[in-house]
């Protein structure tokens, strides 16, 4: 009965709250826009020549001459006057375009407009800044800083943290997280020995770091933290689209696996499969790293037209980039101006043209290739000094029948890897009509969306560039979506539930002070992954049982506040992999071709 009448209280408090509050443009405005008028006044349609997607264009006056917002003064603003007539004929949105605005929506309109129609930009859009850690209550709680902004929002909604889980349950919970496998008996014997039977003692938190540390340096933790990466990347290890033949890009894949296990900063790995092989003097690795370019579907069939799939090859690197390191989607930029969000069809081609260069030859049809140019040739140690010892002996002679056998099976021993690399001579982008092949329109040169920081200065417009734009500490989003994506690995839910969109259309944080504070604490501490995973892995937050009363279940039933421990379903991998463990089945072999079942 008190839950009840609190909960009364608040509902009616919350409505007299925020009948009176700021009209924030995020929250109030933002999405009513985007759901009830860009649809026909957005990025791909202006009717009338008005764009809710900016402010200048929504203040511009239309086509009739009318201004739809005259900030200041909604009497004056023709928005205000469509919406709320009760005339088919002259409401917005129209009758057969969804329901109209409610009168609540209208009075929110109405007062964001006579507060002078602040627009504020999306939030993932400006850079993170860490914030202090908010005061809590209970202050013996938090085990790491973060945990202080999970607590000020549990005693906020007047909630309380779970009991901590056992040392049974965190064991096999971080043992799965961080490496896809369940502990070993020994493992867990160690551990409890090693806690000494104190709970949320001295001896229990290190205890938890020495086994955290232990799971962070298994060969494991590079096999399961690289999936989420091969994933991102489209890895397979066939070409697809008819016969579908398999190709060569498996020493990509290891090259992930190696480095999450030996911890490359991820500014480095961003860099590296972006543009390793425009780095100075590139290793073979680094230029192995670009395969991430290469993973797109490619076709083998005869009679295709080369452009229209160069095309298309080009544009999948684009969408993935954006993806993976901004969590954009951009692919619908690329037939118009973007229905949501302030990117362009010019400002698309512009991330295009960092992409046009690649060769991208047509594959051969009926030769059943397992690589396209450009590759990079893999041999082992004594094949290399053998190829060396040949050409020696030749001496730039032609070789005979059993020097050519000796070569020719060296050469079939050799492993090719499709990389990344450019044209001689940068081949010129264009926008292209609706996106397609064959209708070029104006020439365009590498860039970026205004709405984002500009490239760093000097050098050469490339891939280099843009891979160092995208983790310069100004940039607002590749940090962000890094540390959700890995939060979303730890507890099943990203504290942004949509991973992939960070853009206007996607969902805002549950905790952005949090998400925040993670970003830049990576950023400043060096891009540093293991680091980032280990103080989440031994946080309060983390560390909560996953069990609690109905009521909070009942409060919170997908857990968005964090006021227990993650329960969520074991990807297929994971749960394979745990059967073949306990039987004592699985082989640990890591790297090497795949195994085509």
């Amino acid at each position: 009965m008190r839950f009840t009448l609190w909960m009364a209280v608040l509902v009616a408090g919350g409505a007299v709250a925020h009948a009176d509050a700021h009209v924030d443009f995020a929250r109030d405005i933002r999405p009513l826009l985007n759901t009830h008028c860009t649809a026909c006044h957005g990025g791909v349609k202006k009717a009338g020549g008005i764009s809710f997607l900016a402010r200048e264009t929504a203040v511009a006056a239309g086509d009739s001459g009318e201004r739809a917002i005259v900030p200041g003064q909604p009497d004056s603003s023709e928005m205000l006057v469509r919406v709320a007539s009760a005339s088919e004929d002259v409401r917005m949105p129209p009758p057969d375009h969804g329901r109209g605005l409610t009168p609540a929506e209208i009075d929110l309109l109405r007062r964001w407009i006579a507060a002078g129609a602040e627009w504020r930009q999306h939030w993932s859009f400006q850079p993170p800044v860490d914030p202090p850690a908010p005061p809590v209550r209970d202050a013996s709680w938090p085990r790491v800083p973060f945990d202080a902004f999970v607590l000020f929002h549990l005693e906020t909604e007047m909630l309380e943290p779970a009991r901590p889980a056992t040392p049974a349950e965190w064991l096999r919970r971080v043992s799965l997280d961080l490496t896809g496998l369940p502990p070993s008996l020994v493992d867990y014997e160690n551990f409890v020995a090693d806690v000494g039977g104190a709970p949320d003692s001295a001896a229990d938190r290190a205890a938890r770091a020495k086994q955290v540390d232990r799971l962070l340096a298994s060969p494991h933790f590079g096999e399961r933290w690289s999936s989420l990466w091969l994933d991102l990347a489209r890895y397979a290890d066939t070409f697809g689209v008819e016969k579908d033949p398999t190709r060569t890009i498996w020493p990509w894949r290891d090259w992930v696996i190696d480095a999450f296990a030996r911890n490359v900063p991820f500014d480095q790995f961003v860099i590296e499969q972006l543009a390793g092989d425009l780095l100075p003097e590139p290793t073979q690795a680094q230029r192995i790293a670009t395969g991430f370019g290469r993973n797109h579907v490619l076709t083998t069939e005869g009679g295709v037209i080369h452009e229209e799939y160069r095309v298309e090859y080009v544009a999948d690197r684009v969408q993935t980039a954006a993806t993976a390191f901004m969590g954009l989607t951009l692919q619908c930029a690329r037939c118009h101006d973007h229905k949501f969000d302030p990117i362009s069809q010019r400002e698309y081609f512009q991330l295009f043209a960092f992409f046009n260069s690649i060769p991208d030859p047509v594959a051969r049809h009926g030769k059943r290739p397992n690589v396209v140019e450009p590759v990079v040739k893999l041999r082992s140690h004594a094949d290399e000094a053998a190829l060396i010892a040949i050409n020696d002996r030749l001496g730039g002679t032609k070789p005979d029948g059993d020097t050519a056998k000796e070569s020719a099976a060296i050469e079939d021993r050799t492993v090719k890897v499709m990389v990344m690399a450019d044209l001689p001579s940068p081949r010129q982008a264009h926008v292209l009509d609706r996106g397609q092949y064959d209708a070029p329109r104006d020439p365009v040169a590498p860039g970026v969306p205004a709405f984002l920081p500009p490239l760093l200065e000097g050098g050469a417009a490339n891939r280099l560039a843009l891979a160092r734009w995208l983790v310069d500490p100004r940039h607002p989003l590749t940090a962000r979506v890094a540390v959700n994506r890995w939060w979303e690995m730890l507890f099943g839910r990203g504290l942004v539930e949509t991973v992939e969109d960070f853009g206007t259309q996607g969902a805002t944080p549950t905790h952005p002070d949090l998400l925040d504070h993670l970003a830049a604490s990576l950023v400043r501490e060096g891009w540093d992954v293991r680091k980032l995973l280990k103080r989440i892995a031994l946080s309060a937050t983390y560390g909560q049982s996953s069990r609690a009363p109905a009521e909070a279940f009942a409060r919170d039933p997908e857990n968005r506040l964090l006021a227990r421990g993650p329960r969520f379903r074991l990807p297929a991998e994971t749960v394979r992999d745990q059967a073949l463990f306990a039987s004592g089945l699985l082989v640990e072999r890591i790297g090497g071709p795949s195994v085509k079942p």
